[in-house]
């Protein structure tokens, strides 16, 4: 740890304390660094004294520390939010007209796709965290093949 972030440290640590104390920064023989109120004889020639009341805040400054303080704690104790339910999955014989061509795009384009979007949909139960996917899904799904290289980037259905 380099002396300057170990200053840093002890700023933030003693920041919130009433009354500074003599702060003390040294390494063992082993190379650790130690930072504390007292030193071990063995160290205490080696020992830098670190002036924390510098690191003292005013007034003010512990008015808005408190305040933040009370608003993370309000934050905090806040109920959380639930999302909102996530619709069941369509199935792949789904019934219902076919959505309407898109301009331009070949007549199977359609068709693709929306086997396509069964297929993440059928995809989608059986995914893991990481996002591979559980054998159980291609006992249970047919995998099909993104048609957007052959069809272009598909349309909301």
């Amino acid at each position: 740890m380099k002396p300057g972030s170990v200053i840093l440290i002890a700023g933030a640590t003693l920041s919130f304390a009433a009354q500074a104390a003599d702060i003390y920064f040294w390494t063992d023989e082993s190379g650790r660094t130690h930072l504390s109120d007292s030193v071990p004889a063995a160290y205490r020639k080696s020992a830098l004294r670190i002036d924390s009341s510098r690191f003292e805040l005013t007034p003010e400054q512990q008015r808005d520390a408190a305040a933040a303080r009370a608003a993370l704690a309000n934050k905090a104790s806040a109920p959380v939010p639930q999302p909102a339910p996530v619709a069941a999955p369509r199935s792949a014989g789904r019934a219902g007209p076919p959505p309407a061509a898109r301009p331009g795009a070949p007549a199977d384009c359609d068709a693709l796709q929306r086997e396509y979007i069964e297929s993440l949909e059928c995809f989608a139960p059986f995914v893991n965290a990481n996002g591979s996917v559980k054998p159980e899904g291609f006992a249970t799904c047919k995998s099909v093949v993104n048609p957007t290289q052959k069809c272009g980037s598909a349309k909301a259905y």
